[in-house]
């Protein structure tokens, strides 16, 4: 999820909307849709997803919900289980564990890369200024963030270092992981982010 996905992540009451940016294929909207309908806890957790009830209640064919439904699959979104279709991945505390070490690893690795950029000059100072316009409104709301708030404010942080390390596949498989541990944390009820505020 990169910061231009943060703006069109909607309220729980808004979720299931199919509603594509400009350019987007289907398959592009469905497999966004259907991503802030799970991290957002529209779907109960271990959900059977059927791609004919979300073809019928998008109103596309079943083509298209299938493969935002593969892609969502081989992000560790939902799982793809063999002539049972698709269903929403609850993962353990194990796997968190496992997804939060390999987050902070490649974060480690970025923010090395962000520094030997500044020190060899391809970034400068006001390349920061998004980290530092991110930080200041999460300064500014404090205690009366929402959940909501917090994660886009959080992810959109971790995602800007990462994308200032200049490394595209660094910034790639980050996004899969972040997606993941942000089902995870919604899925799971964790709101344990507050009382380090």
């Amino acid at each position: 999820m990169n910061t231009a996905d943060l703006a069109t992540i909607k309220a729980p009451a808004e979720l299931g909307e199919l509603v594509g940016a400009p350019g987007e294929t289907v398959t592009a909207t469905l497999k966004r849709t259907i991503m802030e309908m799970i991290l957002f806890g529209y779907f109960a957790n271990e959900t059977r997803l059927y791609p004919h009830e979300l073809a019928q209640r998008f109103a596309v064919s079943q083509t298209p919900v299938r493969e935002a439904l593969m892609q969502l699959s081989s992000e560790g979104l939902i799982e793809a289980t063999p002539r049972r279709g698709f269903h929403i991945r609850t993962p353990t505390p194990d796997q968190v564990t496992d997804l939060w070490q390999v987050r902070s690893g490649l974060e480690a690795t970025a923010a090395e890369r962000v520094v030997a950029r500044l020190e060899g000059g391809s970034l400068t100072s006001a390349d920061l200024e998004p980290l530092v316009a991110i930080q200041d409104r999460r300064e500014e709301l404090g205690p009366r963030m929402s959940t909501k708030t917090h994660i886009e404010t959080n992810s959109a942080f971790h995602r800007t270092i990462i994308e200032l390390s200049g490394n595209r596949l660094l910034t790639a498989v980050f996004g899969s992981i972040q997606q993941q541990l942000i089902a995870a944390w919604v899925q799971r009820g964790v709101e344990s982010w507050r009382g380090r505020l």
